[in-house]
């Protein structure tokens, strides 16, 4: 991926020669949408942090929007993302069309993420008032949502039985998922990137 330097030099060409600036276009379309793509990745973690902590806004009254704003948003930039692919652009409308349920699936497992049992805390106490390492989610302190959990959503959203649709929804939600950790990573660092020019 170009980097923001590269992004810079090929939109200034007052440090180059007339002929090296006439080899910059395509480096200049790269960085443009580097910068566009991380735009819309920094976006998505705004909205996805405000969904994650909604409640806890709302009682500060500190959320100026409904949170469903940002699920919408969110579940739209997600759904933007995974068009662009490869494998999307090839697969069919049946596919295409479960992808803001994807989007919605990968937003609540993100969200939702804390493990049913220890709630987190990735210890529980025994009935002998022993602390030990979770047994549910191996001290991760995550749920870890299964392909049995996964295909009920399906299902029930789609409103018929979808194990034959499963296979082809699993690397869309996979990639869903990877989206919104990536796109939360890349809010982070600009927020610190922020606070350091303050």
């Amino acid at each position: 991926m170009p980097s923001k330097e590269a992004f810079i030099r090929a939109r200034d060409p007052s440090d180059m020669g007339l002929s090296e600036h006439r080899q910059k276009p395509v480096e200049l379309i790269i960085a443009g949408a580097w910068a566009t793509l991380n735009g819309a990745y920094e976006h998505l973690g705004k909205h996805i942090i405000v969904i994650q902590h909604a409640r806890e806004l709302e009682s500060k009254g500190a959320l100026m929007f409904s949170a469903a704003d940002d699920m919408e948003m969110a579940v739209d930039l997600i759904v933007s993302i995974l068009l662009q692919s490869k494998y999307m652009k090839k697969s069919d409308d049946r596919t295409k069309q479960f992808l803001p349920l994807i989007a919605h699936m990968a937003i609540g497992e993100y969200v939702s993420d804390k493990c049913r049992t220890c709630h987190g805390a990735r210890m529980v106490r025994t009935e002998m008032d022993v602390t030990i390492e979770c047994p549910k989610c191996g001290g991760s302190g995550k749920h870890r949502y299964g392909t049995r959990e996964r295909l009920d959503t399906f299902t029930l959203a789609a409103g018929r039985d979808a194990t034959s649709i499963y296979t082809r929804l699993e690397r869309p939600l996979t990639d869903a998922a990877g989206i919104i950790g990536f796109a939360v990573r890349v809010q982070h660092e600009a927020a610190v990137k922020r606070l350091g020019r303050e």
